[in-house]
């Protein structure tokens, strides 16, 4: 349950979420077509073949084109020319592309996320004879604005520090205080209680 991550776990991840992607290719077909029309089977092993095919090319221009050969083998398997069966299979066929598009998207989106981290890594340090070349010493007005922004970051850091002291020195007198009126009523009872005490005692 670490961090750290292997080939074969990556590998494993990647086949369960081509497997998810099929899964969910056949159960859009189902809701969409539903297991009581006629042409069932072919609509479920066409859109089953669409999805295949886009997992295993990989590029959206072979993608677009396997969804498009879909509905062309469909028409010719079918043979009859049912309109609401073509208009849910066209239906069904459009969500399938909707979510894998999403899906490629997505990854992509990782992809280059990832990427980007890691070409920000990999900007080497500059060294100091790089500093020294682009900023001189003998540029007065460098020096200058150098200066100004060391003096106002050490004055914020003072202005920090001073208020924080401040700060602790408040809850400090404030919790002096409370101690001392707790102790205040506790002797005050005491003192109360002593007087009773007395006052029984001399009746």
């Amino acid at each position: 349950m670490g961090c750290n991550t292997s080939k074969e776990s990556i590998q494993q991840a990647v086949e369960e979420a081509k497997e998810d992607v099929k899964e969910t290719a056949k159960d859009i077909v189902r809701d969409f077509i539903g297991d009581e029309t006629k042409n069932g089977d072919v609509t479920k092993s066409v859109s089953a073949e669409i999805a295949n095919n886009s997992l295993a090319k990989g590029s959206e221009t072979e993608i677009i084109e396997a969804e498009a050969e879909g509905p062309k083998k469909e028409k010719e398997e079918s043979g009859t020319e049912d309109s609401e069966g073509e208009n849910s299979v066209d239906k069904a066929a459009t969500r399938i592309q909707a979510a894998f598009r999403g899906h490629l998207v997505r990854q992509s989106m990782k992809n280059t996320g990832s990427s980007t981290k890691q070409g920000q890594n990999t900007e080497p340090e500059p060294t100091k004879e790089q500093l020294e070349q682009e900023f001189r010493e003998d540029d007065k007005d460098l020096c200058h604005a150098a200066t100004k922004i060391q003096a106002t970051f050490r004055g914020h850091m003072s202005r920090k520090v001073d208020q924080a002291a401040t700060a602790a020195k408040g809850l400090v007198e404030s919790a002096a205080e409370k101690i001392e009126e707790k102790i205040t009523k506790e002797n005050d009872y005491v003192c109360t209680e002593r007087e009773k005490e007395r006052e029984k005692v001399r009746d």
